[in-house]
């Protein structure tokens, strides 16, 4: 058992069993009964797993004993025998092939050396050496301790090794290699004709002479240029470059070849300082139409971007206006899908006011609804219904798409009436019919977007139609796959996307990205409808679902949250006129207080119920209970109007009561008794003629009768009548 188990017999007010008790005792180790396994021992086993066995060392011991035994046999033998040696041949000593003898002083004789080794002989310097020198013989000189052997005809020197080669003098044609002599050698002999790869079986100078010609062949340097001009590639051919200026203005610049990245300054010779104007430089760049990456701040007094020219690096364009330098730049213009909502400023003023606006829809046949289901599903008609459904009154929406055209119809023909219309917002998406005109979609977006500004310039060019006055959303188009063409619609609205940024930041605009919210709806086939039978993968027209959709996001651009309401609208003291009509109610339910003076029946809350489908009902009734708590109710529908009121009166006064079961007195007054028909019971103790139940009639006008029955005799029963404050006499009946 565990010692949980056993903890848990002996617990404060648990009763141990005797055989709990003894399984107590049998967990100990008993060592008059017990053997302790060795397992039970911390670690023994690892320790005795490594002594040796007692079988082992005996053997050991046998061994060590055995060998002690063969050492002294020999030793004993050694010294039983002697050991043997043989005498020196004094016959050999001094002789061939024999050995050198010792003199008394314990060295070899000098006449058993050879000749060298003892004819060293020591001279004042080289001079003093011995005109006819003797083989065999050092000769060395004391004044600077050379030694020299005589060859048979000169005297030669005989070097040690000096321990390092600077003290080794250096010759005359076979010099020291020095870094110096390296670094100043001639690369004599080199050769530029190959421009392969360098081999490793190459001399330096076939190694030098392959890596000049392909450098030569990369880079073909042009002569002149001036100081502190730079080298720059002027089109994609390989070696075709020329000088231009370095980049000034605090920061470096691109100065990749024409038609790849270009620079503000090192191609169009922008300051970027932000002080000097670079309005020509920064518009010759944008006509260009190549993307620029450049660093600095350029100043200037107008910047046109109709192109949508992408403009990276740590760049700021900043124009001058009336008060101070506006960044007109910016990353909300390249990443957000929506902005400039700060341009809705005007139409949101006039929804605050509760004034009639008007939204005028302009488009190709993607705006005119086609490819709906019905009419329901129109851009218009959606936005109308969220609209309403969101209790915003006073909005109307026009739907002034055309199918099959393009913003040359627009420009011709529906812009002036658009504008003639007055609108205070106008909804701008245009583009899929301007992406099949002609040429490639390079050509169609640009010419697309240089319509696109025109209009646009026209607008705001129009007294009553600035910023100020009139709100413009300029929206991209929906996606569409169009296979046949090779996906020219997609390439179009890529091309044009950030064209129509620029346009909206140009005037002042709202810019909406529909194409990048719903980019991926062209995979959704219940999306998307394909613009004929015969062609299923050429999904143009957007679907019920899209067009919802779409309608939901403009509405979000339109109507902030503040401009919704719940399903209950308080209108407070509201001013409406008697005279308006159902259409003019939010739906679902609207509560406010109307004035008689406004053709009112009464004063008092209104609450009109509003129905989905324009249906009506209205309940008007006195806020202080005046009008004796009439309560005047109508209907109506948005076709037919609204129908007469009618007027609730108040419930009468219940005609039958159960009056109090006892303790009426006969003093109670016919004014103390309620109007209508009251059973009440009574004793004679109070007053009355007998004990029994008194029935009282009591009509509006305060005339009352009374009738007294016996509960317990059906043939004793008492009348008397009455007005407000007085009782005629009782009459007892006889009933027979």
């Amino acid at each position: 058992m565990t010692r949980a188990q056993l903890k848990d017999f002996f617990k404060r007010g648990a009763k141990p069993t005797a055989g709990q008790f003894a399984s107590w005792i049998d967990s100990f180790w008993h060592k008059d009964e017990d053997t302790i396994p060795i397992n039970k021992i911390s670690n023994l086993s690892t320790t005795l797993a490594g002594k040796v066995s007692s079988e082992d060392l005996q053997n050991e011991a046998t061994n060590r004993a055995t060998a002690d035994d063969n050492l002294q046999t020999q030793i004993n033998d050694l010294a039983s025998g002697g050991i043997g040696y043989t005498a020196e041949n004094v016959a050999e000593k001094n002789q061939p092939n024999g050995y050198a003898g010792l003199d008394e002083t314990g060295k070899v004789a000098a006449a058993q050396l050879p000749s060298y080794v003892d004819d060293v002989l020591e001279f004042a310097n080289f001079a003093a050496l011995p005109a006819t020198g003797e083989a065999g013989k050092i000769y060395i000189t004391t004044d600077n301790n050379n030694e020299y052997r005589w060859s048979g005809s000169t005297y030669i020197q005989i070097v040690a090794s000096p321990g390092t080669t600077d003290a080794v003098p250096e010759g005359v044609t076979n010099k020291y290699f020095t870094v110096a002599r390296v670094l100043s050698s001639v690369l004599t002999g080199i050769g530029f004709g190959t421009s392969t790869a360098v081999a490793a079986t190459d001399t330096i100078l076939q190694a030098f002479g392959k890596l000049q010609a392909q450098i030569t062949a990369l880079l073909k340097v042009p002569t002149g240029g001036t100081a502190g001009q730079i080298l720059a590639k002027v089109d994609g051919t390989d070696g075709n470059t020329h000088w231009i200026d370095a980049p000034t203005g605090g920061g470096g610049g691109s100065s990749e070849p024409s038609g790849q990245i270009k620079s503000f300054r090192v191609d169009y010779g922008a300051v970027g300082d932000g002080v000097t104007d670079d309005t020509t430089a920064v518009a010759n760049a944008l006509a260009a139409n190549k993307r620029i990456f450049d660093k600095g701040d350029f100043l200037v007094t107008a910047f046109d971007n109709t192109k949508g020219v992408t403009i990276d690096g740590d760049v700021r364009i900043l124009k001058q206006t009336t008060y101070l330098k506006q960044q007109i730049n910016s990353y909300a213009d390249k990443y957000q899908r929506v902005f400039g909502e700060e341009y809705l400023s005007s139409f949101h003023k006039k929804l605050l006011a509760k004034t009639a606006v008007k939204v005028i829809l302009s488009g190709d046949s993607t705006t005119a609804g086609t490819g709906a289901s019905s009419n329901t599903y129109h851009p218009d008609v959606l936005l109308n219904q969220i609209t309403l459904n969101n209790r915003i009154n006073n909005v109307t929406y026009i739907n002034s798409g055309i199918g099959g055209q393009n913003t040359n119809y627009w420009l011709s023909t529906s812009l002036a009436t658009d504008l003639a219309q007055n609108p205070d917002v106008y909804i701008l998406r245009w583009g899929i019919n301007d992406s099949w005109v002609v040429g490639t979609p390079e050509a169609n977006a640009t010419a697309f977007l240089s319509r696109m500004d025109t209009g646009l310039s026209t607008i705001r060019g129009t007294t009553g139609f600035d910023y100020q006055h009139l709100a413009i959303i300029i929206q991209s188009q929906n996606p569409t796959t169009d296979d046949a063409n090779g996906h020219q619609g997609q390439v179009f609205n890529e091309l044009v996307n950030n064209g129509l940024r620029s346009l909206a930041r140009k005037y002042q605009c709202v810019f909406q990205d529909i194409y990048g919210i719903f980019q991926d709806s062209v995979h959704g086939q219940d999306y998307l409808t394909a613009i004929n039978s015969s062609l299923p993968n050429e999904l143009v027209h957007p679907q019920d679902p899209l067009y919802l959709a779409m309608a939901n996001k403009t509405f979000d651009v339109l109507f902030p949250g503040y401009f919704r309401s719940s399903g209950v609208v308080d209108a407070g003291q509201s001013g409406r006129l008697f005279s308006a009509l159902p259409a003019a109610y939010s739906r679902g339910i609207t509560h406010e207080y109307v004035e008689s003076s406004n053709g009112w029946p009464i004063s008092g809350l209104l609450i009109t119920h509003h129905l989905s489908n324009d249906m009506y009902r209205q309940e008007l009734a006195s806020f202080d209970g005046t009008n004796n708590g009439k309560l005047y109710v109508r209907v109506g529908w948005s076709i037919s109007g609204w129908q007469s009121f009618y007027i609730l009166s108040p419930v009468p006064t219940a005609l039958v009561y159960d009056g109090t079961p006892s303790g009426i007195t006969l003093s109670k007054l016919p004014s103390a008794f309620p109007t209508g028909i009251c059973t009440d019971y009574v004793l004679s103790g109070d007053g009355w003629p007998i004990n029994g139940m008194v029935i009282t009639h009591k009509s509006s006008i305060g005339t009352v009768k009374q009738t007294l029955s016996s509960y317990d005799s059906a043939t004793n029963e008492y009348v008397r009548v009455g007005w407000t404050g007085s009782w005629q006499a009782w009459k007892q009946v006889t009933l027979t």
